[in-house]
């Protein structure tokens, strides 16, 4: 469950340890879990969208060499994102060009578009490396998005 507009700054226990096997408390009574999702589309929607919500995704980058690599981020409505335990992206609340026409579509349109609210470039040692992603949805409709690329 969210905490209103405090959501974005509250921590959370993924923040100190993803532990993947953990369940937490949620609201109603309603324990929650870490769930593997792969999804073939763009952005994504987290799955039992709520309200009032935030939502953490975890990943794993693995790169044979080192190299520079750039993220593109977008969410709807607040986020953050931490490389290897390090906050690289804070998301700025407010206003964002999808709330406004002709962006304001329906969600299975969101997809087409080019959707970015920031970038950051940041420097990769070959390796594994563990992406941390933090949604706030304050209300309606839900989705974030890391696009990297070189």
């Amino acid at each position: 469950a969210g905490k209103g507009d405090e959501s974005l700054q509250a921590a959370y226990p993924p923040e100190d340890d993803v532990d993947l096997d953990a369940a937490y408390p949620g609201p109603e009574g309603r324990t929650l879990a870490w769930q593997f999702t792969s999804r073939g589309f763009y952005p994504f929607i987290p799955p039992d969208r709520r309200d009032d919500s935030v939502y953490y995704a975890y990943t794993e980058l693995r790169l044979d060499e080192d190299r520079d690599v750039w993220l593109s981020i977008a969410a709807d409505d607040d986020s953050m994102m931490w490389l290897d335990e390090r906050l690289v992206w804070v998301g700025a609340p407010g206003d964002k060009p999808w709330y406004h026409p002709p962006y304001y579509l329906r969600d299975e349109l969101v997809g087409s578009l080019a959707l970015s609210e920031g970038r950051r470039r940041v420097h990769l040692a070959a390796g594994v490396h563990r992406l941390l992603f933090k949604l706030y949805n304050k209300d309606d409709r839900a989705f974030f998005s890391v696009v990297l690329s070189r």
